[in-house]
């Protein structure tokens, strides 16, 4: 049932709607010194004795919270700290003024996305953040609850709003901002890397891939359904039912001349020996699954190879390489027939032999290749 009131979420820190931050009683009896408004247009002067912030956003899954978010942010603190009390509102207190005190949670008490919405929705059970909001919310988990505006997920968001807002549902490559690629060669140790089967290149690692669940199943945390109130054994469950089929990615850097060309699908080649290796479509296009996946960027496994983490290639080939300069070097006081020892060259064999032995490792060991797959382009 609705509320009618404004809701003390934490000390100094309430939740309500745009008729709460209107009513003058109920801003006096709550000693609001501070109100953020989250609307599309402004309210008129409120009669408070406080700081008013307005942020102008929709409540739609394609706004972009984050975006926002920091500046926010930043404001409840303020308020907080100063020992006022700050009224966070939209025009029911439901969807985007719930987002932000979700997130002001997860930063302030170190919460996940999960339970900072039970304890927000503790306090105010109509709360509701929409589809996008929720999704991006996960992404600030992600992000230590830091809004990193250069991540790749946010990167592939920001592409997923472009493409959802266009009249044609198309992509306009002209209105992103420079660095709007991933890099390909951004690879942590623990990540799996990917590789052309017919020449060995590097294409990417599992930074770049996007999963998502097959078909209708449970969310992850980079889908596009109703994410708020998941449990985290919910999320995992769907993590392990995540679509094995087929490899995406987001766009990355080494695909941009095929990309240049302006073109709203095509084909893509190994930037090496320009072998096929996939397919892209900016509008979307359905997995062999039937999941529904934007942008469509697709590899079939059959045509790349997945190695082993760099971590692991690291530990094999330290191992792999021969003990030549233990057993055949002379001794370090002096070399044979009473010459002086000759001082080991910069980047000498040894070196040599160990980054020989990574590359090879790196180039060899594959993980859950999938060599008979049928066709899925």
């Amino acid at each position: 049932m609705p509320t009618r009131k404004m809701n003390n979420v934490r000390p100094h820190l309430f939740l309500g709607a745009a008729s709460d931050a209107l009513d003058e009683d109920q801003i006096v009896d709550n000693g609001i010194t501070h109100i953020l408004s989250l609307l599309s247009e402004p309210l008129p002067p409120l009669d408070c004795h406080g700081k008013v912030k307005f942020v102008p956003i929709l409540d739609c899954d394609t706004a972009d919270l984050l975006a926002v978010l920091e500046d926010c942010l930043e404001f409840v603190s303020s308020a907080v700290k100063s020992g006022g009390n700050v009224l966070v509102h939209c025009i029911a207190g439901v969807s985007r003024s719930s987002s932000v005190v979700i997130a002001y949670l997860m930063r302030t008490e170190k919460l996940n996305f999960y339970q900072a919405y039970k304890e927000v929705q503790k306090k105010r059970p109509i709360i509701s953040p929409n589809d996008g909001f929720a999704e991006q919310l996960r992404l600030f988990e992600m992000t230590n609850c830091k809004v990193n505006l250069s991540h790749p997920m946010y990167k592939l968001m920001k592409m997923k709003i472009a493409i959802a807002n266009s009249e044609t549902g198309e992509f306009d490559r002209s209105k992103m901002s420079m660095g709007w690629l991933s890099s390909s060669n951004v690879a942590g140790p623990e990540d799996v890397v990917y590789r052309c089967r017919k020449c060995r290149s590097l294409l990417f690692s599992s930074e770049h891939v996007v999963t998502h669940p097959v078909g209708d199943s449970p969310l992850l945390y980079d889908g596009s359904s109703r994410v708020d109130g998941k449990d985290p054994k919910e999320v995992a469950a769907a993590q392990a039912e995540a679509c094995k089929l087929t490899l995406h990615t987001m766009p990355l850097d080494w695909m941009e001349k095929t990309l240049e060309a302006g073109e709203q699908e095509g084909k893509l080649s190994c930037p090496k020996c320009n072998s096929r290796l996939g397919t892209y479509k900016w509008s979307g296009a359905r997995c062999g699954c039937r999941f529904w996946v934007v942008p469509f960027f697709s590899f079939p496994r059959r045509r790349v190879d997945e190695c082993a983490p760099i971590g692991q290639v690291m530990a094999t080939a330290r191992h792999s390489v021969p003990p030549q300069r233990a057993a055949a070097a002379p001794s370090a006081h002096g070399g044979g027939d009473g010459a002086p020892a000759a001082a080991p060259a910069a980047g000498g064999d040894d070196d040599d032999a160990s980054a020989a032995a990574v590359d090879s490792a790196s180039s060899s060991v594959p993980t859950g290749r999938v060599d008979d797959e049928p066709n899925r382009d």
